[in-house]
């Protein structure tokens, strides 16, 4: 089981087999971070859009994200749990929106997001409360089912998060 996941990590560009001598973790190359956060745009930014069409909706969604942004708040010493709940908190409003083939792209993009959140707080541990605070503005957009100020804040969100321009 080991070997078959080592190769399927290898196969995703995660992982450097080296014969005779282990494997070695890649890192993630700043222009494939820069496509993976444009990508995680176009989802977020078109699952709040399909959400914002039904009240009912936008507000059962925007209730579980403050849910998870409570989950994150007593997490916020555990990077690793903090993380898991970042990615439940994101993958949650692409999910909420319902679309099926978005729902399977995003959850390819899980394993490089998941590590470029790790990377991020592991380097600026200050940086938990920010995002707890950010997300609690994401959430407010989608209730008050405001996707052109979602899209604003989930552009900033991920610039400052990872330092890059999006935009």
């Amino acid at each position: 089981p080991v070997h078959e996941a080592f190769l399927r990590l290898a196969a995703e560009d995660l992982l450097d087999l080296l014969p005779r001598r282990g494997a070695v973790v890649v890192p993630i190359p700043p222009r494939e971070a820069t496509d993976l956060l444009e990508m995680r745009l176009a989802l977020e930014g078109s699952a709040v859009r399909r959400l914002c069409r039904s009240e009912a909706t936008a507000r059962a969604a925007a209730a579980e994200l403050v849910r998870l942004i409570d989950q994150q708040r007593g997490a916020a010493t555990d990077l690793a749990r903090f993380a898991e709940l970042d990615d439940a908190f994101h993958r949650h409003i692409v999910d909420s929106a319902g679309n099926c083939i978005a729902q399977r792209f995003y959850g390819s993009l899980g394993d490089r997001q998941r590590r470029m959140m790790a990377d991020a707080v592991q380097a600026d541990q200050t940086l938990v409360e920010r995002l707890i605070a950010e997300h609690a503005e994401l959430a407010q957009a989608i209730d008050a089912r405001d996707a052109a100020a979602f899209d604003a804040r989930l552009v900033a969100h991920l610039e400052s998060t990872y330092e890059v321009v999006l935009r």
